[in-house]
């Protein structure tokens, strides 16, 4: 089903109601939807994509609301880079890219096989260029690149450095980021208060306690007390399946983030929900987690193009909105409290249990319900 209108504000409240998106998500989305054109025409906004074909990117959004994308992603992948020229013919933005040789053609196919470049390989190549792409325009530089272990770390370190360069080269230049909600984030006192009223169920208590508190440990988040007597909250939500090198990877786009607002850059980033991408849905083990975590309420992993459509909207909001979190000019308590603003965290900051804890317990979830499905017995 296709919402539209007041209909995504709906949902947007009903979300946060229950504690799967903050209480400043709704919020955000009826701003950009009652602004209308004044917001929502990016017809004169230019998006470096960093990973544009990423199933998590703003790619199609930006291009059907009308901006101009300057694509970046890997080389002699020509069916992708058909499919994102052919995306952006058909819609109302504009599609940028790099091309290895000299086309004489505008036939998608003939540019799609000489598109490309690689991040980890010719991070300078990409600076310089993109320092030079679209002159006198002001460029939001959007990193949603991603690769399996040590190489997550390794892009993540290249995208930081053609961020950097371009805030110095470009003045005006703006970041865009999107994190994963499993991850440690310092968060609003009514997520402790919904966490810890849905601590203590039965069952819960009992897998923690059989398991020598392995398994479904209460989500309670740690309290710290700053030098000026003010009290924050840390939310634990890492999930070991994803392994040190995408929490560093992570860690170093958040670093980027509050350096760049401190110094007056305007910054989205995001927490970006659990999602059913190919590679989640490829994997048996995430693929069954993703599948039954949603047990331990209000966890809910999203439809791609649900999260594709929220996460474009709260970008949009970051960057155009006065009253936005990224906007240097709004007042912070604390830097990590740019990542709690209008956090799309699918749930696990007001969990009763700790995400990291119910990925075993998920997989037995599944599994059982496949079983009973098969022998014709309820789930």
């Amino acid at each position: 089903r296709v919402l539209q209108g007041q209909e995504v504000v709906d949902q947007a409240q009903a979300w946060a109601d229950i504690g799967t998106v903050g209480p400043d998500v709704p919020s955000a989305v009826k701003r950009i939807l009652e602004a209308g054109d004044t917001l929502q025409d990016l017809s004169e906004e230019y998006f470096v994509l960093l990973g544009a074909s990423s199933e998590m990117g703003p790619l199609e959004c930006l291009l059907n609301m009308g901006a101009n994308v300057i694509a970046v992603d890997l080389p002699n992948r020509p069916k992708i880079w058909q499919a994102m020229v052919e995306l952006a013919e058909g819609s109302a933005g504009t599609l940028t890219i790099p091309l290895r040789d000299t086309v004489s053609t505008t036939d998608p196919a003939a540019v799609a096989a000489a598109a490309g470049c690689d991040l980890l390989t010719e991070t300078p190549e990409i600076a310089k260029w993109l320092e030079g792409v679209h002159p006198g325009r002001q460029l939001c530089v959007g990193s949603y690149t991603y690769l399996d272990s040590d190489k997550f770390a390794r892009i993540a370190v290249a995208g930081d450095a053609i961020a950097a360069h371009l805030v110095d080269k470009r003045p005006g230049t703006t970041l865009a980021f999107l994190l994963s909600a499993a991850d440690a984030f310092v968060v609003p006192e009514s997520a402790v208060a919904m966490a810890t009223a849905r601590m203590g169920k039965l069952w819960h208590s009992a897998v923690n306690t059989a398991s020598l508190g392995k398994f479904l440990a209460p989500n309670q988040h740690l309290e710290v007390r700053s030098e000026a007597g003010e009290t924050y909250h840390l939310c634990d939500g890492y999930a070991t399946v994803q392994g040190p090198n995408y929490a560093l990877a992570k860690r170093i786009q958040q670093w980027r983030a509050m350096v760049a607002r401190d110094a007056g850059v305007r910054t989205s980033i995001n927490i970006a929900p659990a999602t059913f991408t190919m590679s989640v849905e490829h994997n048996n083990v995430t693929f069954a987690i993703s599948r039954a975590v949603s047990t331990f309420e209000p966890i809910e992993v999203f439809d791609k193009w649900t999260t594709k459509s929220i996460m474009t909207l709260m970008l949009i909001h970051d960057l155009k909105h006065p009253e936005a979190a990224g906007n240097p000019e709004v007042p912070l308590a604390t830097p990590l409290q740019l990542m709690a603003a209008t956090a799309v965290d699918c749930g696990v900051w007001r969990a009763g249990v700790r995400l990291g804890t119910t990925g075993e317990v998920s997989v037995m979830i599944y599994s059982l319900n496949r079983l009973l499905q098969k022998i014709g017995l309820p789930t």
